[in-house]
């Protein structure tokens, strides 16, 4: 290939003697100098020769064993750049490596790193991010918050809502309170109250913050009681019983009426000797379930020799207890025999 270059530059040289010759004036001529003419020389024969040259230099070429043009290979870092300077790396033959007959090693300049910009923030400044540098590139930004927080709260009846920005980093604060919005009820409630046997009902709205509402009466409903109470009373020996309901707020009943019931006894006392009397039919219940009318005989009256004191017909009281425990059967002429 060298050789080949070299053939080329002799042809160069010997075109630029022929335009010289050609350009020297016809005077010249008379001394014995001519013109040179294409004629003068065989432009073929030198082409001729130049193509044995190359075909001589290609068979030199394939018979020198491991010759190669340069390519890059590995390369070893002998100075590292930085951001803001060269470094060097020497560069093998990618063919040959470091022991490449052919080549020798080159060393090139690497260019310069340059830095790494980071994100400056309203509290931070700007620094080179690359390992090692650590430069302040640039001052902090305003306009980039380290902790914004976005406010957007809506307005009420009675509060303010508020729109805008804040910094809990560098305490920025452009929140602004918005005006109260009449139609956004804080605590708004339905309204479905079903009337009753006294008060009128209504449906609509109300709130309860700013006591705004809209209401429209549906009317009283005299099947919807308002003080309904159910009754299930038993009938007793001395009462009639009922079962039903009743308002008490506007006097309305529903009641079936039980009759008296002779076997179910109230207000029982239970005596000394195993009876029992009934404060509502005014009988003793005997052990064996019979019933013994009060008598009416033992009266007063009767007593007044006795040491008990005055006892009352019909209303058996112990006049030592007050309990109405009294056994007219024990009470004699010579006293109480009984009082318990």
């Amino acid at each position: 290939m060298v050789i080949r270059k070299r053939v080329k530059a002799v042809f160069v040289l010997l075109m630029a003697a022929v335009l010289f010759l050609n350009s020297i004036p016809a005077s010249a001529a008379e001394l014995g100098f001519g013109r040179a003419t294409a004629g003068d020389f065989v432009f073929g024969e030198i082409v001729d020769e130049i193509e044995s040259i190359e075909e001589d230099t290609a068979e030199q070429q394939v018979f020198k064993p491991g010759w190669h043009e340069w390519k890059d290979g590995e390369f070893v870092i002998i100075v590292q750049p930085t951001c803001t300077t060269e470094g060097k790396k020497v560069v093998y033959c990618a063919i040959g490596g470091a022991n490449c007959e052919d080549h020798k090693p080159r060393t090139v300049t690497m260019k310069k790193l340059g830095h790494i910009r980071g994100t400056a923030t309203c509290v931070k400044a700007d620094y080179c991010q690359r390992s090692g540098c650590g430069k302040r590139l640039a001052g902090t930004n305003p306009n980039n918050h380290e902790k914004p927080v976005a406010i957007n709260t809506s307005s009420t009846c009675i509060k303010h809502g508020q729109s805008g920005l804040r910094c809990d980093a560098c305490g920025y604060n452009d929140v602004k309170s918005l005006p109260l919005n009449s139609n956004n009820h804080d605590q708004w409630v339905n309204i479905n109250e079903q009337g009753t046997c006294q008060h009128k009902g209504r449906t609509g709205w109300k709130c309860k913050a700013c006591n705004a509402g809209s209401t429209t009466p549906t009317g009283f409903n005299k099947n919807n009681h308002e003080r309904k109470v159910t009754i299930n009373e038993s009938a007793t020996c001395s009462t009639k019983g009922r079962n039903g309901w009743l308002c008490n707020a506007c006097g309305e009943e529903n009641l079936t009426i039980i009759a008296e019931n002779p076997n179910n006894h109230s207000n029982l006392t239970t005596l000394s000797d195993g009876r029992r009397y009934c404060g509502g039919c005014k009988n003793y219940i005997n052990a064996d379930g019979s019933l013994t009318p009060k008598d009416s005989s033992k009266t007063a009256d009767n007593m007044k020799d006795s040491n008990i004191g005055t006892i009352y017909a019909g209303d058996p009281v112990n006049v030592f207890t007050g309990a109405h425990e009294i056994d007219f059967n024990v009470i004699s002429a010579g006293g109480a025999q009984n009082l318990t």
